[in-house]
């Protein structure tokens, strides 16, 4: 055989092996070991809070409450989705506007939290509309994504949904993108996109006409324009309006440049009135069947990373709102679809037909899942339990083997403690970090069905920055809040590195105990 065959075979060879292992790391390591990771919804904290419901029997593994919090609830391990929300060209932490203190306290406790900036930021309706042009959304999006990410450059910021991914709001977004790149020289920036899918009339009223839907979006390019997407309220319920619009957007993303990031739904469903209750269950039904599909149903338009899947992730809307009513006024409340009653807003909790058909959709889907009840300790503080072991934790689970990261922030109890669940069976390395400690990783942990208890080991303090290693710039951040305490102007939560709510001397030992140390990678 000649050289030139032996080439051509050893190159040809390779080429099957690596198809081989690709093929393996694909159906091995799959974006979400676990499906139901998918699977999330919207709650109205108006009637209860995450606790007053048993959303972990439906496998929900994330929520959003259209808000922001420092601590925010994540019972059984569940992810909340903070969202700062932006109206009229202005930012606001809950109802606190422009609070940079609190928004940095909230990014400091929460390290890899997912921020969502705006709420339907092109709505022009109240109360959920942000109100905002184009130009407006760009810049407040500008300033709110680099102060995170130079707080926390482990945050995920994601682009807030708008109401739906019609041919106005597409442009409308077109117009955001184009005023980012002329103002700051450079691409918007975006670690995931996400969209609601609401399939409402997109109407203005411009002869006093009665109009209902999303309205026209805000800003001066749609000025004059009386009508948009035509939908009938019965198309709310239409699947293949919901499959067109998904479709539409990720192509639209595609041209953009912006295929290879994850696409969120984080607020769609049923919501007006009128809908029976079969349809709507239907209409959920064949949402999760299109979003779970393989890589065939969707086209080349997909996250690549994802197995060309359209959708990562998806919020029903809603967990527990009121169902749709109209006062003697003739305003409108409340809106169709919720999973539980809201007037029963203690746990667990009574489930509506909905949520009924959402928890036997997801118990098809739990194959063999495992919990984890971890344990650690924490530097320079008393022994446990104590209060001041209460504290945010970033846990990542590393499946041996594999390039996929299943990334939870929890919060341990007095003890140190917390527990996870919904881990698909496997060994996993697990990397622990709190805000001011080092990382740390337990390697080769096996977890089964049921629940598996692990010390995870000590977390060495003095990481002021939450940058995994004690240097200069922690000595800075403590020495700048030294001999406060929470109320004081100078006082830094992130310097109190002993928890107990004085920056003081005691802090000063810890940083200087650690000083020079790397946490795990």
């Amino acid at each position: 055989m000649s050289a030139g065959r032996r080439v051509l075979l050893a190159f040809l060879l390779a080429v099957a092996l690596l198809a081989l292992w690709a093929a393996g790391v694909s159906a091995d390591c799959p974006l979400y070991r676990v499906p139901t990771q998918r699977f999330g919804g919207d709650l109205n904290y108006a009637f209860g809070n995450i606790t007053s419901y048993d959303v972990a029997s439906l496998h929900m593994s994330f929520y959003s409450d259209w808000s922001a919090a420092v601590t925010p609830l994540r019972p059984n391990g569940i992810e909340y989705l903070q969202l700062l929300a932006v109206k009229y060209g202005k930012w606001y932490f809950a109802t606190s506007e422009a609070n940079w203190s609190l928004l940095a306290q909230a990014v400091a406790a929460n390290p890899g939290s997912v921020w969502m900036i705006g709420n339907e930021p092109e709505c022009p309706n109240a109360p959920g509309g942000g109100v905002n042009t184009p130009e407006q959304y760009a810049e407040v999006y500008h300033d709110l994504y680099w102060y995170i990410k130079g707080r926390d450059s482990t945050a995920r910021i994601a682009i807030g949904g708008v109401v739906e991914p019609t041919p106005l709001r597409l442009q409308w977004l077109t117009y955001v993108l184009n005023h980012y790149q002329s103002r700051y020289g450079e691409p918007l920036p975006v670690d995931i996109w996400t969209t609601h899918v609401l399939i409402l009339a997109e109407m203005r009223s411009c002869e006093g006409e009665s109009v209902w839907g999303a309205g026209i979006p805000v800003g001066s390019q749609f000025a004059g324009l009386c009508r948009g997407a035509t939908y009938l309220i019965e198309d709310n319920w239409n699947f293949s309006n919901l499959r067109s619009l998904v479709v539409d957007f990720r192509k639209w993303l595609y041209e953009k440049g912006y295929r290879n990031k994850p696409l969120w739904i984080t607020e769609y469903g049923v919501l007006m009135p009128h809908a029976p209750d079969d349809k709507i269950n239907l209409f959920m039904t064949q949402s999760f069947d299109y979003f779970l599909g393989p890589s065939s149903l969707h086209g080349v338009w997909g996250y690549p990373a994802d197995g060309d899947r359209l959708v990562q992730r998806w919020a029903w809307n809603s967990i527990n709102d009121e169902p749709y009513w109209v006062d003697e006024d003739d305003v409108a409340h409340g809106f169709n679809g919720s999973l539980f009653v809201h007037t029963n807003p203690v746990y667990p909790g009574t489930l509506k037909t909905f949520g009924q058909n959402y928890k036997a959709y997801t118990n098809k889907l739990v194959a063999s899942y495992g919990c984890i009840s971890g344990t650690v300790q924490f530097d320079g503080r008393p022994a446990a339990p104590h209060l001041s072991y209460v504290s945010p934790l970033t846990v990542t689970l590393a499946p041996v083997g594999c390039p996929d990261r299943d990334v939870r922030v929890t919060t341990t109890d007095a003890s140190g403690k917390f527990t996870l669940c919904s881990i698909y069976t496997g060994t996993y390395d697990i990397r622990v970090k709190s805000a001011t400690t080092l990382a740390v990783i337990t390697n080769s942990v096996y977890l089964k069905s049921g629940t598996r208890v692990v010390n995870l080991g000590l977390l060495r303090s003095g990481d002021c920055n939450n940058d995994n290693q004690v240097d200069i710039k922690d000595f800075s951040i403590l020495s700048a809040a030294y001999a406060t305490s929470p109320g004081d102007a100078r006082y830094d939560a992130r310097a109190d590195l002993n928890g107990d709510g004085t920056i003081d001397v005691l802090d000063y030992s810890w940083l200087a105990t650690r000083f020079g140390e790397h946490g795990a990678p």
